[in-house]
């Protein structure tokens, strides 16, 4: 079994991102964006990031997958899905990229939820939790 750290919208809290790594024993690190870092900010290292509405480092990609075994994540920070809205776009892009777990920001709204499709998580608002 391994641990994922989820975490977005940490609006430049670099020392509470570096405290949140080193509390949890994590394998793997997701920040689902607007970091408000620059990408080789140390307090972003180990993460798998993408970028949201408030990133201005153009290197941060939009959105993401990876694989761990056979469970594929897909990445974004939800400005672009209109997840203040629904979760019916974030969902079908996720399917469209094969995910099994579908992981996003930008509502502040931590939440978790299941369905026929990919599983949505929706990381928590600050990472001091």
């Amino acid at each position: 079994m391994y641990k994922v750290l989820i975490v977005s919208d940490s609006h430049g809290l670099k020392e509470q991102l570096k405290q949140i790594k080193e509390r949890h024993e994590a394998e793997y690190l997701l920040h689902c964006g607007d970091s408000e870092l620059d990408m080789d900010e140390d307090a972003m290292t180990g993460f798998l990031k993408v970028r949201g509405n408030c990133d201005f480092d153009v290197r941060y990609p939009l959105e993401q997958t990876f694989a761990i075994n056979e469970t594929v994540f897909f990445i974004a920070h939800g400005h672009l899905h209109d997840v203040k809205m629904d979760l019916t776009k974030i969902s079908y892009r996720g399917e469209e990229l094969g995910a099994n777990i579908v992981c996003f920001g930008h509502t502040h709204v931590a939440g978790v939820q299941k369905d026929g499709g990919p599983s949505i998580n929706q990381s928590r608002q600050h990472p001091s939790s």
